[in-house]
């Protein structure tokens, strides 16, 4: 009776799917393991379909560690490759990962490839020899294919690299073209921008019928891929990690896009003023908003809502622990509920506030061009003093300046991100597109979601007091809480 083994076959990348790699070495280690002596089930052949082994060590590649456990499992310590490049192009780390555990378990691992009816064995010189040739020949067309991404991302008309093709895109000769999927990437954006959720997105797709990108049923992960993208502005980023000189080539206006920039911009202020306040998607509408008139002090909030017999009793409360009193939730948001779209309603028809608006907008600009100019007068005072470090050969300085010169660079970073915020905020004012968002509130049910982002915007505050109605303190600065922080 033959020997049972296992066959492990690897196809490094999408082109070899083509050439039918799999099947030639298939072939090949059966026609061994019948001329060896050994039997090789069907279900004992272990395919890692595109994955490399340069880029990834053996400890990576999902489908070499199944096989490992499963000859643990089974006992058996035979397994046949077809040739020592299917193992490794890291240059040591199948040794290490793969066959130096499977020998502390068996004592004796049987390792063959097709090109030798010996047992393999990683000591041998021509073994290391052999994977150090295929580690630099891996190594060399990673290099190639570096230089040639990077010079086209560099051409004059610089096209899209080969890679999968975003939802809501299809690609024409390397150009991509916006198709009928496109308005279910508006509408994800659309609804994140209102303060949604990426789980009641994809409830509300799939609750819709409407298929992912997979034709199957929305996942959050594939919401928040969405989201993540910024293709979606019609801008090509492209990272290149790896290479002799590693970076990142932006396009701005490399193709059609289907999300308007001032729309993500006004997700990222979302997302900023989350940061500040808390969650949008929370029963307390106004968290971190209710101020204690006698105190000064932001009231907390208890959530004792139960439920009995299958019904819901809601009991949530804003508490004062200091002075001693709480107040209902339910009464604070009904009253915030009945003023706040009106006054966004008059805030809005009122050319003279929308002024104002611009020039808050503008005082931050300037604020944070202060803000940079200094930081960049202290960056050049650093590299004076890392010259005269160096020339003393003061490492403890040097250390000093450069970790100064890294938060520096990176506070400097933060307020120019905010500086971009206020572009967006200012284009949304001037294109209209800010005031349509809010038009017609007035007129419709507000979600819980939509109700708490427009008192993140338009509310500084509620004042109350055990003995005197709440009074609410309304604002036309949006931004005036992320740049309270900055």
């Amino acid at each position: 009776m033959n020997q049972l083994a296992f066959a492990y076959i690897r196809r490094s990348s999408y082109k070899q799917q083509q050439n039918h790699s799999v099947e030639t070495q298939k072939a090949r280690i059966l026609d061994f393991a019948k001329n060896k002596g050994l039997s090789i089930p069907e279900d004992f052949i272990i395919i890692e379909d595109v994955t490399s082994a340069y880029s990834k060590r053996a400890s990576q590649r999902k489908a070499l560690m199944m096989l490992k456990n499963r000859m643990i499992e089974s006992g058996i310590n035979t397994v046949v490759f077809n040739e020592e490049s299917r193992m490794d192009r890291t240059g040591y780390t199948f040794v290490l990962d793969f066959y130096r555990p499977l020998l502390d378990q068996f004592g004796n691992v049987n390792v063959f490839t097709t090109e030798s009816s010996e047992v393999w064995n990683p000591d041998a010189q021509h073994v290391k020899i052999s994977f150090m040739l295929h580690y630099q020949e891996s190594s060399i067309k990673s290099e190639r294919a570096i230089g040639d991404l990077a010079g086209r991302l560099q051409s004059d008309q610089a096209k899209r690299p080969g890679s999968k093709t975003p939802y809501g895109y299809s690609q024409v000769n390397k150009k991509l073209i916006p198709n009928n999927q496109s308005e279910i990437v508006s509408f994800i954006y659309y609804l994140h921008s209102w303060g949604y959720s990426m789980k009641h997105i994809a409830d509300c797709l799939n609750s819709a019928g409407v298929p992912s990108a997979k034709n199957g049923k929305w996942a959050v992960s594939s919401i928040e891929s969405i989201l993540k993208n910024n293709v979606y502005s019609g801008t090509l980023k492209w990272d290149i990690r790896k290479g002799k000189e590693p970076g990142t080539f932006i396009f701005p206006s490399s193709h059609a896009p289907i999300v308007p920039k001032n729309l993500m911009g006004l997700i990222e202020i979302n997302h900023q003023l989350q940061q500040i306040h808390g969650r949008l998607n929370t029963p307390f509408l106004l968290l971190n908003k209710v101020v204690c008139s006698n105190c000064q002090q932001t009231l907390v909030c208890k959530n004792s809502s139960t439920r009995r017999a299958d019904r819901q009793y809601k009991y949530q409360y804003y508490i004062c622990d200091p002075c001693s009193y709480k107040l209902p939730g339910e009464e604070l948001h009904q009253m915030v509920y009945q003023k706040l779209p009106r006054y966004i309603k008059q805030l809005l028809s009122d050319d003279e506030q929308l002024q104002i608006m611009s020039q808050s907008i503008q005082q931050h600009q300037e604020c944070l061009e202060h803000c940079i100019k200094e930081i960049e007068n202290k960056l050049d005072i650093l590299l004076t003093k890392e010259a005269l470090a160096k020339t003393h050969a003061d490492q403890k300085l040097l250390s000093l300046i450069t970790q100064k010169n890294e938060e520096l660079i990176h506070e400097r970073e933060i307020f120019m991100s905010k500086q971009q915020l206020l572009d967006t905020m200012q284009d949304a004012l001037d294109d209209g597109s800010f005031i349509n968002r809010f038009s017609l509130i007035s007129n419709v049910q507000l979600s819980d979601q939509e109700l708490r982002l427009l008192i993140l915007y338009f509310i500084e505050s509620v004042t109350v007091s055990p003995s005197s109605a709440p009074s609410i303190r309304f604002t036309s600065d949006v931004l005036r809480d992320i740049f309270k922080t900055g």
